[in-house]
Formats: structure tokens, C-alpha cells, sequence
């Protein structure tokens, strides 16, 4: 099976990354405070969250989850493949007075240790993650006992998705919607 063999790759200077990450310039991390203060009250529903509570946020985006956490005194780390987003939530970070701890790393290969953290939460990630069995295996290794995994993706019923306003995008076969999106942004929206 070579297929196996082969991981997302981390990749470089990707040119819709670089316009996605423009257009995140025009929002602050306050924007976040809302959804931020929602995705809390829903782990805790599961979970609680206590000073010594470890998380860790896969594919982190420009960072407001772990930068609100940090704000919050919450320890939170983040990992996510693209290095512009990593950059970028760096930048993000110290632009409100917190330096995020936000690795780069492919869920799939990146050693995230053994049971290292009480939650892990993944939110909308796991729908770009082409080995995602590799990344929840890797993910529930990482968990403490009795520890939660958190996340969500989009839902292939929902009449419309939120990363595309095209009606039944979901309900596409995945050939169809990878076409779609390469005439939208191109080749290296695959990488």
C-alpha cells in the first residue's frame, strides 16, 4: 500500500493561503470572544476546565482559540500544518499581549506525546485532514485517561456549508468537490 506511506506535506508559500491570511488582518481576536466563551460552556458540558487543565487545539488557523485561552490562563497549545497560519497567530498573539504556543506539525506524524492532555478539540480540521484515522489515532495516544476528544467538521446533510455557499456542496462525491475547488483557487488548494 504506498498510498499509506504518503502524509500531507507541509508546504510553503501557498498563494491562497497568503490571501486568506490578508483578509484575517481586517479581524481581531475580540471578534472571537463570543464563539470563544461557546466552545468553553460546550467542553465543559463534557468536561470541566481547572487551572492545571492541558489542552491542545489541532489545526489552530490563526490562533484565536489558544490566544484567548492564554488570555484566560487557560494552558492551551496549538498545532497546525500551514506555516503562514502558524506566523500569523504568532503575530496575532503578541498584538494582544500573549505569545501563543503554536507549533507546526501535521496531525497525522507529529508527535504530540502520550497521554499528555485532558482535552484535545478540533474545530472544523478533520475535514482537510486526508489520513484523519492517523491523526485520531495520534490524538486519543495523546489523551490522558479518561480524557475528551472535542470537535467537529462539517455536515454532509447540511443544505449549505459554511466554507462554500454552493447548495449540497457535502453531499458531493469527494472527486466532484476537490474539481470544484481547484477551479476556485487552483492546483494547490490539494496541498
Amino acid at each position: 500500500r504506498p498510498e499509506r506511506n504518503k502524509r500531507m506535506q507541509i508546504h510553503y508559500d501557498l498563494p491562497h493561503v497568503g490571501q486568506y491570511v490578508k483578509q484575517q488582518h481586517k479581524i481581531a481576536v475580540d471578534d472571537f470572544e463570543l464563539q470563544f466563551k461557546k466552545e468553553l460552556k460546550r467542553i465543559e458540558k463534557f468536561k470541566p476546565i481547572y487551572e492545571n487543565t492541558k489542552i491542545l487545539e489541532v489545526g489552530s488557523g490563526i490562533g484565536w482559540f489558544p490566544i484567548l485561552c492564554k488570555k484566560y490562563g487557560i494552558a492551551c497549545k496549538g498545532i497546525d500544518i500551514c506555516p503562514e497560519l502558524v506566523e500569523y497567530a504568532h503575530l496575532l498573539g503578541r498584538k494582544c499581549g500573549v505569545e501563543p504556543d503554536i507549533q507546526l506539525g501535521n496531525i497525522e506524524t507529529t508527535d504530540i506525546g502520550i497521554s499528555a492532555y485532558d482535552i484535545v478539540i478540533a474545530l472544523s480540521t478533520f475535514e482537510h485532514v486526508e489520513h484523519w484515522q492517523e491523526g485520531i489515532r495520534n490524538i486519543f495516544k495523546a489523551l490522558k485517561p479518561a480524557g475528551l476528544f472535542y470537535f467537529y467538521s462539517t455536515n454532509k446533510f447540511s443544505l449549505v456549508s459554511g466554507e462554500y455557499r454552493f447548495p449540497f456542496y457535502g453531499w458531493l462525491p469527494n472527486r466532484w468537490r476537490y474539481s470544484l475547488q481547484k477551479r476556485r483557487v487552483g492546483q494547490n488548494i490539494m496541498k
